[in-house]
C-alpha cells in the first residue's frame, strides 16, 4: 500500500474521524487541536503549496456561512465556526491530498468495516467520479457552443436541463451496472482484502487525535 509521505491512508482515515469527533463535539477551539495538524504538516511539505490553494478556495464557502452568522451579530459563533472548519479541512487535505480513487478504496477496505460496506464504499466513488467526469464533458460542449453562465431565466433552463441529463446518465449507469453485476453472479464482494501495516508515525498520528477527542488543553474561543 502507498503511503501519503510516511503515513498510512487507513490510518489517515481513522485519524480524521477521531480529529472530528473531538473537535466537532467540543464547545470551543484548543491549542492542543494544532498538535495532529503540525504533526500532519511534517510528512506533507511536498504538497503544502497545494493544499493551501486548496484551503483558500474552500475558505470562501466557509465565509459565506460565517457571513450569514454574523448578519445575527454572533461574532463569537462566527469565529467558532471559521477556526472549526478551517481545523478540519486542512488536517483532511494534509492527509489526504493527491489521493487517487484506488488508493482511498485500498484504504478503506484495510479497516475491515465488512464486505457490503466496502462495496458501497466502490459503488459510491465509482459514480461521483463518472458523474464527475460527464458533468466536465457536458460544461465543455456548453463552452465550445458559445454558452456563458448568466443569471438569467435562458441560465437557469440550460443548468436544469444539465441537472436533468446527469440524472438520466447517472439511472442509465446504475441499470448497466446491475445488469453486469447479475452476469458476473455478484455476491456482495468487490474488492480484495487489504493488510493493515501501521507503523510508528501512524501510531503517534492516532494518539495525537485521541489526545485532542479526550483533553482540550490551552482554550482559545
Amino acid at each position: 500500500m502507498r503511503y501519503f509521505g510516511s503515513l498510512n491512508y487507513s490510518a489517515s482515515l481513522i485519524a480524521l474521524m477521531l480529529y472530528s469527533l473531538g473537535v466537532a463535539l467540543s464547545n470551543g477551539v484548543f491549542i492542543s487541536y494544532f498538535a495532529p495538524l503540525i504533526f500532519a504538516l511534517i510528512f506533507s511539505k511536498d504538497k503544502l503549496t497545494r493544499v493551501l490553494k486548496r484551503l483558500f478556495i474552500l475558505n470562501i464557502f466557509v465565509l459565506l456561512s460565517v457571513a450569514s452568522v454574523l448578519l445575527s451579530q454572533n461574532y463569537n459563533l462566527a469565529w467558532l465556526i471559521f477556526l472549526r472548519s478551517n481545523l478540519l479541512i486542512f488536517f483532511s487535505l494534509l492527509l489526504f491530498s493527491g489521493i487517487n480513487e484506488s488508493e482511498f478504496l485500498r484504504a478503506f477496505s484495510a479497516l475491515n468495516l465488512g464486505k457490503k460496506i466496502n462495496s458501497l464504499m466502490y459503488f459510491s466513488l465509482s459514480f461521483t467520479s463518472s458523474l464527475n467526469k460527464d458533468l466536465i464533458k457536458l460544461q465543455n460542449t456548453l463552452k465550445a457552443r458559445g454558452f456563458r453562465p448568466k443569471t438569467s431565466i435562458f441560465g437557469y433552463k440550460i443548468y436544469a436541463n444539465l441537472l436533468a441529463l446527469l440524472l438520466i446518465l447517472a439511472i442509465q449507469k446504475l441499470q448497466s451496472t446491475q445488469k453486469t453485476l447479475k452476469a458476473r453472479n455478484y455476491k456482495g464482494y468487490i474488492l480484495n482484502p487489504q493488510k493493515l501495516n501501521l507503523h510508528r508515525q501512524d501510531y503517534a498520528l492516532l494518539a495525537l487525535c485521541v489526545f485532542c477527542l479526550v483533553f482540550r488543553v490551552g482554550a482559545i474561543i
